[in-house]
């Protein structure tokens, strides 16, 4: 199983980690998910900050979604967030619901996790499929 970063091609610095997710889609008659996110693609040792903090906008595109689950702190909160910090294998989550969730589909190709800061919540998610597409070039930090 590729790690989510290995989806980045074309990108020799990208990383999901501190991404902005900007939306998300699931269709769950369809068993398909879309998360779009600015995704950090500069070069970390860069001299300047705008070299280290360049975006690019891309697609994660999930198919064959059996489990769609949100768990934050705050029941107020429909959306998973904007901010995404952690990402990983469902296998190495330390949540009590991370880990009962892992039990039940460990089988699955892609079983895994998500945490977004700004909100304190987690995404869990499996998938049989997963594709990631660039939309456009890189950009500057807002």
């Amino acid at each position: 199983m590729q790690t989510l970063d290995e989806l980045l091609s074309h990108e020799p610095h990208a990383t999901f980690h501190d991404a902005t997710v900007v939306e998300v889609q699931h269709d769950a008659t369809a068993g398909s998910a879309v998360i779009t996110a600015d995704v950090c693609v500069g070069y970390p040792e860069a001299s300047t900050v705008e070299e280290r903090e360049r975006r690019r906008r891309g697609r994660l595109s999930l198919q064959g979604v059996r489990l769609w689950r949100q768990d934050g702190s705050d029941p107020a909160v429909s959306a998973p967030g904007n901010w995404l910090t952690a990402e990983g294998p469902l296998a190495e989550v330390t949540t009590e619901l991370g880990r009962a969730l892992h039990r039940d589909f460990e089988t699955e190709p892609y079983c895994w996790y998500l945490y977004f800061s700004d909100t304190n919540s987690f995404l869990y998610w499996t998938a049989r499929d997963v594709s990631f597409e660039w939309e456009g070039l890189a950009r500057p930090a807002a």
